[in-house]
């Protein structure tokens, strides 16, 4: 599948592409994952 041709010919099928791969990510890119992430890794706070 090419993206660029289907968000051109279709973009209805594009569009449910495009909320599927935000569905699968969004638990990786939480921001209370990231923030948790940051404070462990530069002040060396969180789980032991």
């Amino acid at each position: 599948m090419v993206i660029l041709p289907l968000y051109y010919d279709r973009p209805a099928e594009w569009m449910a592409i495009l909320k599927a791969s935000v569905r699968e990510v969004q638990p990786t890119f939480d921001s209370d994952r990231m923030a948790a992430e940051y404070m462990e890794k530069l002040y060396m706070i969180g789980p032991a």
